[in-house]
Order: structure tokens, then C-alpha cells, then sequence
């Protein structure tokens, strides 16, 4: 059985994080999005978790932290060919997500690697062949990719010298089956203080052949700031009214400030 590494030997990781729950647990996910393309892997079908438990004593120290992650990885990517996929971080757990090609528990060799740190930790290996905890705990919703996505632009802002603070129109577009689903649509976001810009009508095809089925696009704006909170609530809102009205939230643009 080829490892991870055999059958993709030039791949590249590329580690986001958001904010959820989990009932009324809060907590953030950091997942490898590039998995999805690969998800599951041929032959990893044991779905590893080690759980560390946060005491005082460590709780906080994230430099101490980012350590035992990186200890614990090497060893499982290095000695046992595992794939490592997402980190969730309650207050008081840290659960580090791992699919393995072989049913057998690493706690043995795990624990060479963590008795220095003196914490608290389980592993637990389930069979998952479906990678269902990647694909459906971990893997980001509409709310939380558009989450990610304004922090991202958040981040660029902020290298630019804007902090997200000063008000300015930030541009948004939906997209919906019929002129009647946007015409509703519209009447939502004007009642929530936007400012309709254009109504963009496609054409019933796409440029190769296929039906265009969001063809209904709307152009809508108002002032506000970019700062997280306010940007996450207000897209979060956008995104369900538009899928209340069959249509699609494609995202949002604003100008530099604070240069």
C-alpha cells in the first residue's frame, strides 16, 4: 500500500482556521483545505484524534503548545506515514485529527514524545473510511469559508495600513434563479439600509453550453466598517437571505482606507 507521500509526492498544505461551535461549546478549527481534492485517501482509513487536555499549567502558553503540535506530528507523519488534517481547540481540549493507514494505536510511541510537556492526553482510533470528520466536522460551511475569506482580506487591509475601522461603502453581489427571487431579495437587503447599484441580467447559457441557472445578479452596497465582527454578521445575514430567495452570496468589495 503506497503512503500519503507515494501517491502525492508534491503535494502542498494549506492551513486556515475559523471560529464555531460545537452544541454550545465555542471553539476554532484549523484544517489543511487542500485535502478536499484528496479526501479520502486511498488506504487511510483510521481516523486518529489525540487529546490533550488545557491545564493552567499550559493553558495559554502557545508557544509551548505550538511545540508539543509539531512534536507530535513529526512523529506521527514521519514514523507512520499519517496524515494530518485539522486541529479543534476548546477552552479546555485541544483535539489534534489524524487518519492513519493502519489500525494500530500510536500511544506507544506518542508517548515518548509527550511525557516532557506533563500534560493530560488520549488516543482514541476509530475506522472512518469516508473521512467523515474531515469532510463534514472539520471542512468549513458557507458561513465559515466566508469567515475565512474576510479575515483574509482583513489581513491584506491591514498590511495596506487600514484597519478596518474608518466606514466606507463595501459592494456586495448575490445572484438568484428568477427576477422574482431578486426582486425579494431586494426588498430584504434595502430594508437592512443597502443601496441597490445595478441589476446584472447573464445570458441563458454560459460560454461552453451549459444553462446558466444563477443568471440574476444584483449589485448592492452600504457604509459600513470591515471589521471582523461587523463584516462576518453582515455576510452571514446576506448568505441565508440570499439561499432563502434560491440564490447565491458571491462575496463582497471595498476600497483602501486609512492611508
Amino acid at each position: 500500500m503506497k503512503s500519503f507521500k507515494e501517491q502525492y509526492p508534491d503535494y502542498q498544505e494549506n492551513w486556515t482556521f475559523y471560529f464555531t461551535s460545537f452544541s454550545d461549546d465555542r471553539a476554532s478549527v484549523a484544517l489543511d483545505l487542500n485535502l478536499l481534492d484528496k479526501a479520502p485517501v486511498n488506504g487511510y482509513q483510521w481516523r486518529c484524534v489525540l487529546m490533550v487536555r488545557l491545564e493552567d499549567s499550559i493553558r495559554g502558553h502557545y508557544q509551548e503548545l505550538d511545540d508539543m503540535d509539531d512534536a507530535a506530528a513529526a512523529y506521527l507523519t514521519e514514523s507512520i506515514d499519517a496524515v494530518r488534517v485539522g486541529r479543534i481547540t476548546f477552552e479546555d481540549q485541544l483535539h489534534y485529527i489524524y487518519y492513519l493507514n493502519q489500525d494500530t494505536n500510536p500511544k506507544a510511541g506518542l508517548k515518548g514524545v509527550l511525557d516532557k510537556w506533563k500534560v493530560e492526553w488520549e488516543v482514541e482510533l476509530v475506522a472512518e473510511p469516508d473521512w467523515h470528520t474531515y469532510l463534514q466536522v472539520l471542512y468549513p460551511d458557507r458561513y465559515e469559508e466566508s469567515q475565512i475569506h474576510n479575515r483574509e482580506i482583513y489581513e491584506q487591509l491591514k498590511e495596506q495600513g487600514d484597519d478596518g475601522s474608518e466606514r466606507r461603502p463595501v459592494t456586495h453581489w448575490s445572484y438568484f434563479e428568477t427576477p422574482a427571487d431578486r426582486k425579494q431579495f431586494m426588498k430584504l437587503v434595502m430594508a437592512s439600509g443597502y443601496e441597490i447599484g445595478e441589476e446584472l441580467d447573464a445570458d441563458e447559457k454560459t460560454e461552453d453550453g451549459q444553462v446558466n441557472e444563477l443568471r440574476y445578479g444584483l449589485m448592492y452596497w452600504r457604509s459600513q466598517t470591515i471589521e471582523p465582527e461587523e463584516m462576518d454578521a453582515a455576510c452571514a445575514r446576506l448568505i441565508s437571505q440570499s439561499e432563502e430567495n434560491n440564490g447565491y452570496y458571491d462575496g463582497w468589495e471595498t476600497a483602501v482606507k486609512g492611508k
